[in-house]
């Protein structure tokens, strides 16, 4: 328990610490996913919202135990199972509030992916500090 409330606080701290729009950027990760809320019960809502909260459990372990830095990169990897999975479902989709939500959503998750991968490439390459600026 003390290492998830060590890496929420040293996530938020982090995050005030480093790059303004980095923190903007995961803002908006927070609200394009949290808002699968409003589309529930579908179950494509259900499956972004939960894989957002288990990833977010995951990254606040990750910070706790590592601190913050390059490394909370895997925080996304359930990412990499279900964008390619939500590519497929939004074809089935009519278009209409949740089709518009679910591009937004996958756009968000492939733009923040390509972040992630590098991040953990160059955690990989001893390189494991956060840009401070």
């Amino acid at each position: 328990m003390k290492v998830m409330v060590d890496g929420t606080i040293g996530f938020f701290s982090g995050l005030l610490k480093g790059p303004k729009w980095v923190g903007i950027w995961v803002l908006w990760l927070m609200f394009i996913n949290l808002y699968a809320i409003a589309f529930l019960p579908d179950s494509i809502a259900l499956s972004v919202l939960v894989i957002f909260l288990v990833q977010g459990m995951f990254m606040m372990w990750l910070c706790g135990k590592y601190g913050y830095g390059r490394i909370l990169g895997l925080g996304h990897i359930l990412w990499l199972a279900l964008v390619p999975w939500l590519a497929w479902q939004i074809t089935s989709i009519p278009s209409g509030n949740l089709k518009f939500w679910l591009q937004l959503t996958l756009i968000s998750q492939i733009v923040s992916l390509v972040f992630d991968i590098r991040d953990v490439f160059l955690y990989l390459k001893e390189q494991k500090e956060m840009p401070t600026e």
